[in-house]
């Protein structure tokens, strides 16, 4: 008993040392990042905004395009379709705002072997006129009035071909569901950045890109817009920065099953389109867990021979595990998003439960998002044969997902048994 809990006390503590630094390697990259609004690097830029549905940010996120202190760019939005309720909302903001550089068009044909996202990105960069670089946004992003100038000014560099920020979930109420996608984000915000993987809510592309590599076409047969990059920079011999001051915050609360739909989708995409990134991060993460439930284990077994000092030894070492977690999230956020108020402050002990439970779940969401065969996102299910397999089953306009999240034929992931 003995060994086996010096073994799994010894193998957690080695894990919150590696975390700590991970993520210094990290700190130290942003800090040295230098600022990119002083760039006067101004090509011209086409930024695509994919639509389905209006999400509540939605026309924030019109207006706040409208607002860039970049004087070089146009924005192409495609909606999904001529009854989609995103179709209301940006023309209320344009009826109010007219003059914006914005162009709207419809979704023509929803491609079946991609997901509609791609449909949407490839019928968006058809016709690219004389623009030199695209931006991709998600319509749930706000961007700041420096979005584009920051996302931009990295690709001056001849080595660089990409550009790309991420999300940061802030939850206000701090709820299990929103607690578990912080947790799981602020490592995946880590990981995306040491590994090169792109986040297609806010990415840029140089054209040249497109011209010299097969991505579009990659696009009319895959799941995400986003992941599938890497490979293609890869052929050019081309690099992609990640930006730290385009860090999204989103602040939208999550129920702990949507979140787990939510997180079997990323690491699907992950696992088929950059298998290394999944296969290294993951076997990590199932040894993880593996030292959390052996450390527990210990301890509750110390109190039924007679070996208390077991369970205390159990107790401290999860403890101190669970406060180095806390502390390299905070560390993140300090360094990303100085002044912002952090869920941890006031729900600690309730973040130390969610981020021991966070580490233990996320093994089922490996396992699930290995046995994936098909996924529905937003409304829509998709067959995954493949990486470059994907079948869009049946294409309708969007309708309200709440509708039919009670049915478990519909709702999230399925999976071949």
């Amino acid at each position: 008993m003995a060994t086996v809990a010096l073994i799994s006390f010894g193998l957690l503590l080695f894990v919150a040392l590696e975390q700590v630094l991970a993520v210094a390697v990290f700190v130290r990259f942003c800090r040295k990042s230098a600022p990119a609004t002083e760039s006067t690097y101004r090509p011209e830029a086409l930024v695509i905004l994919p639509v389905r549905g209006a999400d509540g940010t939605l026309a924030n996120c019109i207006e706040a395009l409208a607002r860039q202190d970049y004087d070089n760019y146009r924005v192409r939005v495609v909606l999904d379709s001529n009854t989609d309720p995103g179709w209301r909302v940006i023309d209320d903001v344009l009826l109010t705002q007219p003059g914006l550089p914005i162009e709207v068009e419809e979704l023509r044909e929803p491609y079946p072997n991609c997901s509609l996202k791609c449909s949407s990105v490839y019928q968006a960069t058809e016709q690219l006129g004389n623009c030199e670089v695209i931006a991709l946004l998600d319509s749930d992003v706000v961007p700041h009035d420096s979005w584009l100038s920051e996302l931009v000014a990295p690709l001056e560099d001849e080595k660089v071909s990409a550009t790309t920020g991420n999300r940061w979930y802030l939850p206000r109420q701090g709820e299990w569901g929103s607690l578990l996608r912080y947790f799981w984000n602020a490592a995946a915000v880590v990981t995306m950045q040491l590994w090169g993987v792109p986040w297609g809510g806010t990415l840029a592309i140089k054209r040249s890109v497109l011209e010299k590599s097969d991505l579009r076409e990659r696009w009319r047969r895959a799941g995400c817009e986003d992941v599938p990059l890497v490979q293609a920079l890869k052929q050019l011999r081309k690099q992609i920065r990640f930006v730290p001051s385009l860090i999204m915050i989103d602040r939208d609360e999550i129920q702990v099953g949507d979140c787990f739909r939510f997180l079997d989708r990323q690491l699907l995409w992950v696992r088929l389109y950059y298998p290394l990134c999944w296969w290294s991060c993951n076997v990590w993460q199932v040894v993880i867990a593996s030292c959390i439930l052996a450390s527990a284990a210990v301890g509750v077994a110390g109190l039924f021979v007679g070996q208390p000092e077991l369970f205390a030894g159990a107790l401290v070492v999860l403890g101190l595990s669970a406060v180095v977690s806390l502390g390299v999230v905070r560390w993140i956020e300090r360094t990303l998003l100085p002044g912002t108020e952090s869920p941890l402050a006031s729900k600690l002990w309730r973040s130390i439960g969610a981020v021991v439970f966070t580490n233990v779940v996320m093994v089922r969401v490996v396992f699930v998002s290995l046995l994936t065969r098909a996924i529905r996102w937003r409304g829509i299910v998709y067959r995954i044969a493949g990486p470059w397999r994907i079948r869009l089953l049946e294409y309708h306009p969007y309708v309200d997902e709440s509708a039919v999240a009670s049915d478990p034929d519909l709702a999230g992931v399925q999976t071949l048994r």
